[in-house]
């Protein structure tokens, strides 16, 4: 098995990753305001929970997907089939992005200013005998 004679240095391969791991970096901390913003403070550990399942649960089926991608693309028969896997499996991953994308430019929340409602502070109630 030869590797092919060319093949693509780093700096070739470093814009695209930087982008890729800044937009993880910027999406992130959106995401998790707008869920943890949507429901109510005594709701909160409920939200994030949710939350974190469903990034999880996102993260186990990308992996699924794309590693069905790569396989259906003659997955490693080759170093060339490799190559042609990791293609169409990373045009995968790019449009899978790109709907969630569109799907969260749609999606409902906040209006500027609005606050989450806090909840109502427990009554405090004196201890007896002490």
């Amino acid at each position: 098995m030869r590797w092919p004679a060319r093949t693509p240095g780093y700096l070739v391969l470093l814009a695209p990753l930087a982008f890729g791991g800044i937009g993880i970096a910027v999406s992130l901390p959106s995401t998790i305001n707008v869920a943890l913003s949507s429901a109510p403070m005594e709701d909160m550990g409920v939200a994030s929970g949710a939350n974190n399942a469903m990034r999880e649960l996102g993260g186990v089926f990308g992996v699924a997907f794309l590693g069905a991608m790569f396989a259906a693309n003659r997955g490693y028969a080759t170093p060339a089939a490799a190559i042609d896997g990791f293609r169409a499996a990373l045009f995968l991953g790019g449009a899978m992005a790109l709907v969630g994308m569109i799907i969260a430019m749609f999606a409902p929340g906040r209006r500027p200013g609005e606050a989450a409602t806090p909840a109502a502070p427990e009554p405090k109630v004196a201890k007896a005998g002490g």
